[in-house]
Protein backbone atom coordinates (compact mmCIF):
# COMPACT_ATOMS: atom_id res chain seq x y z
CA UNK A 1 0.00 0.00 0.00
CA UNK A 2 2.85 2.39 0.82
CA UNK A 3 4.41 1.75 -2.60
CA UNK A 4 1.05 2.27 -4.31
CA UNK A 5 0.49 5.49 -2.36
CA UNK A 6 3.84 6.82 -3.55
CA UNK A 7 2.95 6.02 -7.17
CA UNK A 8 -0.58 7.42 -7.24
CA UNK A 9 -1.42 11.01 -6.46
CA UNK A 10 -5.13 10.23 -6.07
CA UNK A 11 -4.64 7.46 -3.50
CA UNK A 12 -2.13 9.58 -1.63
CA UNK A 13 -4.62 12.47 -1.45
CA UNK A 14 -7.48 10.20 -0.29
CA UNK A 15 -5.28 8.63 2.38
CA UNK A 16 -3.99 12.00 3.58
CA UNK A 17 -7.48 13.51 3.78
CA UNK A 18 -8.78 10.42 5.59
CA UNK A 19 -5.78 10.40 7.94
CA UNK A 20 -5.10 6.78 6.98
CA UNK A 21 -1.75 5.36 7.95
CA UNK A 22 -0.32 2.22 6.43
CA UNK A 23 2.34 0.08 8.10
CA UNK A 24 5.23 -1.06 5.94
CA UNK A 25 4.33 -4.70 6.51
CA UNK A 26 1.25 -6.54 7.69
CA UNK A 27 1.99 -10.18 8.48
CA UNK A 28 -0.34 -12.63 6.81
CA UNK A 29 -1.53 -16.14 7.47
CA UNK A 30 -1.45 -19.09 5.12
CA UNK A 31 -4.88 -19.97 3.74
CA UNK A 32 -6.46 -23.13 5.10
CA UNK A 33 -8.76 -23.63 2.13
CA UNK A 34 -10.69 -21.91 -0.63
CA UNK A 35 -14.35 -21.15 -1.22
CA UNK A 36 -16.45 -21.27 -4.40
CA UNK A 37 -19.42 -19.34 -5.72
CA UNK A 38 -22.61 -20.73 -4.20
CA UNK A 39 -20.80 -22.61 -1.43
CA UNK A 40 -22.61 -22.66 1.92
CA UNK A 41 -20.56 -22.06 5.06
CA UNK A 42 -22.13 -23.37 8.26
CA UNK A 43 -21.00 -21.31 11.23
CA UNK A 44 -23.09 -23.38 13.63
CA UNK A 45 -26.58 -21.96 13.63
CA UNK A 46 -25.86 -19.47 10.85
CA UNK A 47 -25.40 -20.27 7.16
CA UNK A 48 -23.51 -17.93 4.83
CA UNK A 49 -23.57 -18.34 1.06
CA UNK A 50 -20.47 -17.33 -0.90
CA UNK A 51 -21.17 -14.99 -3.82
CA UNK A 52 -18.16 -14.68 -6.13
CA UNK A 53 -17.92 -11.00 -7.12
CA UNK A 54 -14.86 -10.21 -9.22
CA UNK A 55 -14.33 -6.60 -10.20
CA UNK A 56 -12.61 -4.77 -7.36
CA UNK A 57 -10.24 -7.72 -7.30
CA UNK A 58 -10.36 -11.04 -9.10
CA UNK A 59 -10.80 -12.87 -5.79
CA UNK A 60 -13.60 -10.72 -4.30
CA UNK A 61 -16.55 -12.38 -2.59
CA UNK A 62 -19.62 -11.28 -0.70
CA UNK A 63 -21.40 -13.35 1.91
CA UNK A 64 -25.18 -13.69 2.01
CA UNK A 65 -27.09 -14.63 5.16
CA UNK A 66 -30.49 -15.15 3.56
CA UNK A 67 -32.22 -16.34 6.73
CA UNK A 68 -31.27 -13.21 8.67
CA UNK A 69 -31.62 -10.90 5.63
CA UNK A 70 -27.96 -9.76 5.76
CA UNK A 71 -25.41 -9.14 3.00
CA UNK A 72 -21.70 -8.74 3.83
CA UNK A 73 -20.10 -6.88 0.94
CA UNK A 74 -16.36 -6.77 1.50
CA UNK A 75 -14.63 -4.10 -0.58
CA UNK A 76 -16.92 -4.45 -3.61
CA UNK A 77 -19.56 -2.13 -2.19
CA UNK A 78 -19.72 0.44 0.60
CA UNK A 79 -20.67 4.10 0.97
CA UNK A 80 -17.52 5.80 -0.31
CA UNK A 81 -15.07 5.61 -3.20
CA UNK A 82 -15.36 2.25 -4.94
CA UNK A 83 -12.16 1.14 -6.63
CA UNK A 84 -11.57 -0.78 -9.84
CA UNK A 85 -7.96 0.35 -10.24
CA UNK A 86 -5.88 -2.60 -9.10
CA UNK A 87 -3.83 -4.76 -11.43
CA UNK A 88 -6.48 -7.50 -11.17
CA UNK A 89 -9.50 -5.16 -11.23
CA UNK A 90 -12.00 -5.33 -14.07
CA UNK A 91 -14.71 -2.74 -14.57
CA UNK A 92 -16.87 -5.05 -16.75
CA UNK A 93 -16.61 -7.74 -14.03
CA UNK A 94 -17.43 -5.09 -11.40
CA UNK A 95 -20.61 -4.15 -13.26
CA UNK A 96 -21.67 -7.77 -13.75
CA UNK A 97 -20.95 -8.65 -10.10
CA UNK A 98 -22.89 -5.67 -8.79
CA UNK A 99 -25.91 -6.58 -10.93
CA UNK A 100 -25.72 -10.22 -9.83
CA UNK A 101 -25.57 -9.28 -6.14
CA UNK A 102 -28.18 -6.54 -6.41
CA UNK A 103 -30.68 -8.85 -8.10
CA UNK A 104 -30.04 -11.53 -5.49
CA UNK A 105 -30.31 -9.05 -2.60
CA UNK A 106 -33.63 -7.72 -3.92
CA UNK A 107 -34.96 -11.25 -4.50
CA UNK A 108 -33.96 -12.29 -0.95
CA UNK A 109 -35.44 -9.07 0.50
CA UNK A 110 -32.16 -8.21 2.23
CA UNK A 111 -32.77 -5.77 5.09
CA UNK A 112 -29.21 -4.87 6.08
CA UNK A 113 -26.08 -4.45 3.98
CA UNK A 114 -22.98 -4.81 6.14
CA UNK A 115 -20.24 -2.96 4.35
CA UNK A 116 -16.52 -3.34 4.97
CA UNK A 117 -16.12 0.43 5.32
CA UNK A 118 -18.10 3.28 6.82
CA UNK A 119 -21.53 2.09 7.95
CA UNK A 120 -24.34 -0.43 7.57
CA UNK A 121 -27.09 0.37 5.06
CA UNK A 122 -30.77 -0.42 5.56
CA UNK A 123 -32.44 -1.96 2.51
CA UNK A 124 -31.24 -2.34 -1.06
CA UNK A 125 -32.24 1.00 -2.60
CA UNK A 126 -28.75 2.52 -2.64
CA UNK A 127 -27.19 -0.76 -3.78
CA UNK A 128 -29.69 -0.88 -6.68
CA UNK A 129 -28.99 2.73 -7.68
CA UNK A 130 -25.27 1.97 -7.63
CA UNK A 131 -25.66 -1.07 -9.89
CA UNK A 132 -27.76 1.01 -12.31
CA UNK A 133 -25.17 3.79 -12.27
CA UNK A 134 -22.32 1.39 -13.05
CA UNK A 135 -24.30 -0.10 -15.94
CA UNK A 136 -24.94 3.41 -17.29
CA UNK A 137 -21.21 4.16 -17.21
CA UNK A 138 -20.46 0.92 -19.04
CA UNK A 139 -23.17 1.66 -21.64
CA UNK A 140 -21.72 5.14 -22.28
CA UNK A 141 -24.80 6.92 -20.90
CA UNK A 142 -22.70 8.67 -18.25
CA UNK A 143 -19.68 10.51 -19.60
CA UNK A 144 -19.01 13.10 -16.90
CA UNK A 145 -15.90 12.19 -14.87
CA UNK A 146 -12.77 13.68 -13.34
CA UNK A 147 -9.44 12.41 -14.64
CA UNK A 148 -6.59 12.07 -12.11
CA UNK A 149 -3.40 10.51 -13.41
CA UNK A 150 -4.65 7.58 -15.52
CA UNK A 151 -7.78 7.02 -13.41
CA UNK A 152 -11.31 8.20 -14.10
CA UNK A 153 -13.54 9.17 -11.17
CA UNK A 154 -17.30 9.10 -11.69
CA UNK A 155 -19.29 10.70 -8.87
CA UNK A 156 -22.76 9.23 -8.38
CA UNK A 157 -23.85 11.11 -5.26
CA UNK A 158 -22.51 12.41 -1.94
CA UNK A 159 -21.54 8.88 -0.91
CA UNK A 160 -20.71 6.77 -3.94
CA UNK A 161 -18.01 7.37 -6.50
CA UNK A 162 -16.24 4.86 -8.70
CA UNK A 163 -12.59 5.04 -9.67
CA UNK A 164 -11.72 3.04 -12.79
CA UNK A 165 -8.85 2.56 -15.21
CA UNK A 166 -10.33 2.94 -18.70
Amino acid sequence: MAELKNEMQLLSTVMDLSRITVPDHIPGKAPTGTVKDGQLIDLGGRILEVLYTPGHASCSIMLLDAENKLLFTGDMYYPGPLLAINEDSSFPDYVASMRKVTDRAVDEKIEWICCSHNYVEKGTDHLSRTADYLEDIQAGKITDYVQVDYIRCYIMDDEISIFIVP
